[in-house]
Order: structure tokens, then C-alpha cells, then sequence
């Protein structure tokens, strides 16, 4: 690592670590020995198949709400300041705007884990009056795939739902055989599906912001490290095999 890129390698971090949180609730956890965040599981069913998913179960019922209200408030007492909402598919539970609500009145930073295929302005709409302060989208794909058929070509008009919001867009993905060959792709996008102006998701144009492009562009060039690391291992794993 370049020492100059250090400084702008520690800001991202702390970018993407407390994006849409409350700095000063989370920094509490510099002087004491709780929990920052604690992950609850909603519900472990869920409305794709994803092949390399090993995290839903649709034979199970959903937790009922008095369960989840209660585990919620134990998580609390832990003086636990943020909690994640996931799945399964957090967003095929019938109580999850009612769960969202009940995280924001007893204080946490709520975020929720979705594949957005279920997203309408409406919930969007109602998850942010209930308090939800962070919203990560899983896209692995620009196209769907007999693997997986969580892509850009399902959730890019979607994002058009947060244009005005005030939830904290996040979109995170699996590398695997089957997504590598469109990650750049994938990387790419998201970087500039919502532009520091407002416009419409892909816009990237003259107005976009200096920070986002900088960040795009590093973004890119840890994508293009990581893409040669792992042709080199790959290489090396064949020669030892033997393999011609």
C-alpha cells in the first residue's frame, strides 16, 4: 500500500462504517466493552433460491412479533446502539415495518438487508417513516443467472424509490465463479447509480461529486487487486495440481 493512499483508505473506512449513523451514539462503544451491533434474523424465509445461499429455510414460520419485540428489547439492554434486520428476506415478514418502528423507539440505528425484489415506493416509503436509517441491497449480477438472480437488471429502476429519501442506500454482493466475471461491472454501477445531484440512477456527469468519483475510482483499482490476486492463486493452484 502506498503511504499516500493510506489516509484516503481510512476515511473510506469510516465512510462505509458509519454512512447514515449517528457518530456519537456509536462512538460510546470506544469506552466500554458492549456490543456495537447485533445482527437479528427477522424471519429465515425467503422469495429466491440463490444457489450458493445457505441462509433461508421456507419450512419454518415467521417469528411471531411479541418474539421479535422481545428479543429486540434483550439486544437493548446488552447497550447494543445498532441493530441489523436480515434474513432470509427481512421484507417478506408481515410485521417488518411495525419491526423497524419498534428498533427506532427504543433507540438502536436500524438497518435492514434486502434483495429489493419486494421494494415499492409504498414500503420505501413507510420503512423510513418508521426510522430506518440504512438500507443495504444485495446485487451480485448485472444480469440474473441460474446461480443467482440478484442483478442490477431487477434493482437498478428500483433505486429510483430513494431518490428523495432519506434512508442510506448500501449495495453489497457475493464474488463466486458464477459473479466475478461481471463484478467490475457490478462495482461500477453502484458507484455512480445515484449521483451527488439527484439524477436519475447511471447518471454520472459533471456534477457528480469529487468525492464519488475518487471513491469509484479506488473502488476499481481494490476490484482490479483483488481480480489479479486471485488469477494468481488460481495459477499457482493449477501448477500444483499439475494441471497442463
Amino acid at each position: 500500500m502506498k503511504l499516500s493512499d493510506q489516509p484516503h483508505e481510512a476515511l473510506d473506512k469510516i465512510d462505509r462504517e458509519f454512512s447514515g449513523y449517528n457518530i456519537l451514539e456509536s462512538g460510546k462503544r470506544l469506552f466500554d466493552r458492549r456490543p456495537l451491533q447485533c445482527s437479528l434474523y427477522v424471519t429465515d424465509r425467503c422469495n429466491l433460491d440463490c444457489a450458493y445461499c445457505t441462509e433461508y429455510d421456507n419450512s419454518r414460520p415467521h417469528p411471531t412479533l411479541d418474539d421479535l419485540k422481545k428479543w429486540i428489547r434483550k439486544i437493548r439492554e446488552l447497550g447494543t446502539v445498532r441493530i441489523a434486520l436480515v434474513g432470509g428476506e427481512p421484507l417478506v415478514h408481515p410485521n417488518i415495518v411495525e419491526v423497524v418502528r419498534y428498533c427506532h423507539e427504543l433507540g438502536f440505528a436500524t438497518s435492514l438487508t434486502t434483495n429489493g425484489f419486494l421494494l415499492t415506493p409504498k414500503l420505501v416509503a413507510e420503512l423510513e417513516d418508521a426510522g430506518l436509517q440504512v438500507m443495504q441491497i444485495s446485487v451480485d449480477r448485472m444480469s440474473p443467472s441460474p446461480i443467482t438472480k440478484k442483478s442490477f437488471k431487477t434493482i437498478l429502476p428500483k433505486l429510483d424509490y430513494f431518490r428523495d429519501s432519506k434512508i442510506s442506500l448500501h449495495i453489497n454482493g457475493v464474488i463466486c465463479a458464477d459473479t466475478l466475471p461481471e463484478a467490475q461491472a457490478v462495482l461500477e454501477t453502484g458507484f455512480v447509480a445515484r449521483s451527488s445531484d439527484g439524477s436519475s440512477p447511471g447518471a454520472c456527469g459533471p456534477n457528480e461529486s469529487v468525492s464519488r468519483r475518487s471513491r469509484a475510482a479506488r473502488g476499481a483499482r481494490a476490484f482490479h487487486r483483488f481480480n489479479d490476486q486471485t488469477k494468481t492463486s488460481g495459477r499457482e493452484d493449477s501448477h500444483q495440481r499439475g494441471d497442463p
